[in-house]
């Protein structure tokens, strides 16, 4: 159960992602319940338009602007309606389909003329005017306006009607008015930002339903009857006979903007005035007369602009019902977001939990841009828009809340890291484990590393002889330059024994060289203890003697001890056999021994020699070990000689030919006398000529020492 509650990358991520995905249940349920992250997922629906490829627009649209140019040449808005009834007239020989007008006329004009302007109406063919609906304010009520919806089929009562119900409405006057029977409505309803990307199909009022001025323009260019279905949630279908128009609970649909401004092709009011245009621009086609002066201000902030005549909107709305193409939020897409989010949580837990920073920080951008880019092509592009804000938001507290997590602990285990190992580690040693804290196996297992062990000879001899306080002081500088010489070299220093040291070799950190390090650690000591000998000699001082012995093999590593104390360390039978090796200097009188497995490892710039084949306590087998030489470039020539008649001797030794063994040992002893590995063999040979071994008999000698 500890182990449940225990933070980590992977449960930070998963807990994170669970907590979206319960925000976007609670905002799919209340779309209006956190307004910010729907401020945010409004702004990136327009980066969404805005890096979308160029859509084309229905040919079949075109749009005629009241302009700057037009005002420029025909004076201030509003202008005389007769100048209105002349470009319908010029119109009508253009052979449009349905002409849409993107303006109320609520006042009378005072120049009379609204009787010329409505009778041209009247002789249009299929002309659609519209008015405004008020949520907030009683005008005079109509009791019924034109083109009521009649086809109105209910599957249930609704619970709550949660679409608009306007109260009051801003018509054209009579006779504009009475001069066409098709109408809609020119409201869009704002977003937070007041921005437009949805626009009302229907709107109720009074008793009745009404549908936007882009709808019926559409229904009337189509030859289709405008229906609503209705459910307990409010709108289920709105549609043209068989054409289905996805909208909201509410009556809305997303608007699946073609581009910005200018989408559409616009052509000036004053050119149509004048006679001026081609008449195929029109032929069979929807024209939309509005406003694009900037002056009049008729302008809507859109994805593209925040100064896109309010045409042009509708001209949007019209593409998509023509063509089908829709931007539709479906309720599926929800599931796929809450999968998205819960795979997501799963993938970055396990991600940064492994990456670096630098490499989580590429990594985390490079899986927003997968996301930004799938749902750009693969969801958006299909007229499909998935909220992926919480998507974002949430990889992004993931991967803050992932570094934080690691920082905080990746310090406590530098910490933990340096405390352990500074007095032991090589300080650049120390810095990459830091750095690298996997390299650090905690807790047992086995590896293949080499072990150092190394003692001064008769010590208890020299504290009984030397003041306590000259001893020290002598102990601790050969200490001090004994754990430069191993930092050099790469060892950990294990521990300090009184006056002896253990090394280890191949970890904490990987080392693919332990064997050879381990032996250049032991010569290099030799060699430093040759040196500080030399100047306590000047002082007076008794030198020290060393015995170092190198063995390479399995061994157990880890931190070990009770669960109060503990230390990382190396245990098993390749440690005890280097200990007993380093003992075992004593009795050969050599400084340096190593086991045949480290040998192994060697390259030939080591002088060594085939020592003897030992068996120590706690071991049945026998262990070949050899002696790591030093020596001055102008001796090597004479030392391998030495060497060379050494083990010429040791081989007819084990193989029972003692006289020639003896012969050999003695051509050696006459390059390095007193050797007392000579000596030691010479006394062998010599005793066992003396009593014929028995037929088995092995070359193997337990070494009084260990």
């Amino acid at each position: 159960m500890k182990k449940f509650f225990t933070l980590s990358v992977p449960k930070i991520a998963l807990f994170i992602a669970l907590m979206h995905i319960g925000e976007a249940i609670y905002l799919h349920v209340s779309p209006e319940g956190h307004s910010f992250l729907n401020y945010l997922e409004l702004k990136l629906l327009d980066t969404k338009f805005q890096t979308r490829k160029a859509q084309k627009p229905d040919p079949r649209i075109a749009i005629v602007s009241i302009d700057d140019e037009s005002i420029k040449k025909l004076g201030r808005w509003p202008w005389d309606r007769r100048i209105l009834a002349h470009s319908l007239k010029n119109l009508k020989t253009y052979q449009p389909s349905v002409i849409g007008m993107d303006v109320v006329f609520s006042e009378v004009d005072p120049l009379g003329g609204d009787k010329v302007f409505a009778e041209q109406i009247k002789k249009m063919d299929d002309v659609v005017l519209g008015y405004f609906f008020y949520f907030d304010k009683n005008l005079p009520s109509q009791k019924k306006l034109p083109s009521l919806i009649n086809l109105k089929i209910e599957d249930g009562k609704p619970l709550l009607a949660e679409w608009p119900v306007a109260k009051s409405v801003e018509m054209n006057i009579s006779p504009i008015a009475e001069a066409t029977s098709h109408y809609g409505f020119f409201d869009f309803p704002l977003d937070a930002d007041a921005g437009v990307r949805r626009g009302h199909a229907i709107i109720q009022y009074q008793d009745g339903f009404y549908p936007a001025f882009s709808l019926k323009v559409a229904a009337l260019y189509l030859g289709k009857n405008i229906g609503v279905r209705l459910d307990e949630s409010g709108f289920r279908n709105i549609f043209l006979d068989e054409r289905i128009i996805p909208s909201d609970e509410r009556g809305r649909l997303l608007v699946n903007y073609r581009g910005g401004k200018n989408t559409f092709p616009h052509y000036s009011f004053i050119d149509l005035y004048d006679g001026t245009l081609d008449a195929s621009l029109f032929k069979d086609k929807i024209v939309l007369f509005g406003v694009t002066a900037k002056a009049l201000q008729d302008l809507r902030n859109t994805p593209f602009s925040t100064d896109m005549a309010g045409v042009e909107v509708h001209a949007n709305i019209i593409d998509n019902i023509l063509n089908q193409n829709y931007l539709v939020r479906s309720d599926k897409l929800l599931f796929w977001e809450i999968l998205c989010m819960l795979l997501l949580g799963l993938l970055l837990g396990w991600s940064l939990n492994r990456f670096k920073s630098r490499v989580g920080s590429i990594y985390t951008l490079g899986v927003t841009a997968v996301i930004f880019f799938t749902d750009e092509y693969l969801i958006f592009n299909q007229g499909m828009w998935a909220h992926t804000v919480l998507i974002f938001v949430q990889i992004y507290i993931t991967y803050v809340n992932a570094v934080l997590y690691k920082y905080f602990i990746e310090e406590k285990r530098a910490r933990e890291i340096k405390g352990a190992f500074e007095h032991y580690l090589a300080p650049s040693l120390v810095a990459e484990l830091i750095k690298n804290p996997s390299k650090l196996k905690l807790g047992g297992e086995k590896k293949y590393l080499t072990v150092l062990f190394a003692d001064i000879q008769g010590f208890t001899t020299l504290s009984e002889k030397l003041d306590p306080q000259l001893l020290t002081r002598m102990t601790n500088e050969y200490m001090n330059e004994m754990t430069e010489v191993i930092f050099q070299h790469g060892g950990l220093i294990d521990k300090y024994m009184g006056d002896a040291i253990m090394v280890i070799y191949g970890a904490p950190l990987s080392d693919l060289e332990h064997s050879k390090h381990a032996v250049e650690t032991g010569t290099a000591m030799l060699k430093k203890l040759k040196d500080i000998n030399e100047k306590w000699q000047s002082q007076k001082f008794p030198p020290f003697h060393i015995g170092v012995g190198v063995n390479t093999g399995d061994m157990l590593v880890g931190n070990m001890g009770s669960s109060r104390i503990f230390d990382y360390t190396v245990v098993g039978d390749a440690v005890n056999l280097a200990a007993r090796l380093e003992k075992a200097t004593r009795y050969y009188k050599v400084p340096f021994i190593i086991t045949e497995e480290t040998h192994k490892h060697l390259s030939s710039r080591f002088l060594t020699r085939k020592l003897d084949i030992v068996q120590v306590k706690g071991r049945e087998q026998g262990t070949v070990i050899h002696e790591v030489i030093l020596g001055d470039d102008h001796e090597l020539p004479a030392k391998k000689e030495f060497v060379r008649l050494y083990e010429v001797a040791l081989e007819f030794y084990q193989k029972r030919d003692f006289e020639s063994a003896l012969i050999h040992f003695k051509e050696a002893e006459e390059i390095v006398p007193e050797d007392e590995p000579i000596n030691i063999f010479k006394k062998r040979c010599e005793e066992l000529l003396l009593k014929n071994p028995p037929e088995n008999w092995q070359p193997i000698h337990l070494i009084p020492y260990s």
